[in-house]
């Protein structure tokens, strides 16, 4: 009596775990789920990771990717793959799927013959961002706060610090994302400076972020200290990297002049 008390209750768990299946996936799906072993994409990376009993996902390309080709793996290689409708081998990477800005879905179905399984995978393209920097200084003659242009004059000149040595002069800079896609700053470090005088400028704030999103914005401080006490002009290039196609590297050139600096 114990034995059919233990074998009618293993038969309706199995039933019911196959009712389940059946209602998630279809009828006669059970079996495809735990052969289907992996999806990947030529770029991106599936959000969350994948599980054969999880069937949306999400993903987000650069927006420099213009296809994505998809490889659905199974343990059994008899299974029927398509891909947006697309008839593709297990293990094999689908044809290039052209993407346009923004969400792009794509349809994963695998059969067995008697039942089937469809994934979806939203795959996002990043729009094209695009970098602004202005500035503002702290002394007495300040500027616009307008725009700068990436390599060109003006100048950023700190001007001719008087006093006692060491004189410091700052500049706040604010890195703004126009674009509609995330802006990334890209070097090691953020804000380099290099040049003939480097070393009379240095970076004592640096962004708090590595990535932009559109319309945002990030600070960074360069400061000038003036220590020559003979009538010099200081010269330094400040470079600054990122995935903005049109200006990926941006560069200030920067000035500060000595002279009217007295010692202690």
């Amino acid at each position: 009596m114990r034995k059919i008390v233990r074998y009618i209750t293993y038969s309706l768990l199995v039933m019911t775990v196959a009712g389940l299946l059946a209602a998630c996936f279809g009828a006669g799906a059970g079996g495809v789920v735990f052969e289907v072993t992996g999806i990947s994409l030529s770029e991106g990376t599936l959000s969350p990771a994948f599980d054969p009993g999880t069937t949306e996902y999400a993903a987000t390309v650069a927006y420099t990717v213009d296809s994505v080709t998809v490889t659905v793996t199974t343990d059994d290689t008899n299974l029927t793959v398509s891909v947006n409708d697309t008839a593709v081998l297990p293990g094999n990477a689908s044809t290039a799927i052209n993407l346009s800005d923004g969400s792009n879905v794509v349809t994963v179905v695998v059969s067995d013959g008697d039942g089937s399984v469809t994934y979806t995978v939203t795959v996002t393209k990043e729009g094209v961002p695009d970098i602004a920097i202005s500035g503002l200084s702290d002394y007495d003659d300040p500027m616009s706060g307008g725009d700068f242009v990436s390599g060109s004059t003006p100048i950023v000149d700190f001007g001719t610090p008087a006093g006692v040595q060491p004189i410091i002069r700052e500049i706040t800079f604010t890195i703004r994302n126009d674009g509609v896609g995330p802006l990334r700053l890209t070097g090691s470090p953020i804000v380099l400076v290099s040049g003939p005088q480097a070393g009379d400028f240095s970076v004592p704030t640096l962004p708090s972020e590595t990535t932009i999103p559109p319309s945002g914005t990030l600070e960074f401080v360069i400061r000038f200290t003036a220590i020559d006490t003979s009538p010099s002009t200081r010269n330094a290039t400040v470079t600054i990297e990122t995935n903005d196609p049109d200006e990926d590297t941006f560069t200030l050139s920067l000035q500060g002049n000595t002279g009217c600096v007295t010692s202690t």
